[in-house]
């Protein structure tokens, strides 16, 4: 496992082998939360663990919105 520090606003690059590129920006340090911002392609789908865990167990995968990091909600 690979542990970085990020600051507000900093970011990490994760390299896809098709050479397509997500990355996770800290959006916000709030007490002890942290919001992150995800850019990633559209062909990347991203899940929360317990959720992606939910859906093993019932061996089903549901249909993702697609979304531009433009339709993004900003909190």
């Amino acid at each position: 496992m690979l542990i970085l520090t990020r600051k507000h606003d900093e970011s990490i690059l994760i390299l896809c082998p098709s050479g397509e590129c997500v990355e996770i920006l800290v959006s916000k340090i709030e007490n002890e939360r942290v919001k992150l911002g995800v850019n990633a392609p559209q062909s990347v789908r991203i899940f929360r663990k317990e959720v992606y865990n939910t859906m093993g167990a019932v061996n089903t995968v549901p249909e993702v919105a697609k979304t531009s990091s433009t339709d993004a909600k900003q909190v």
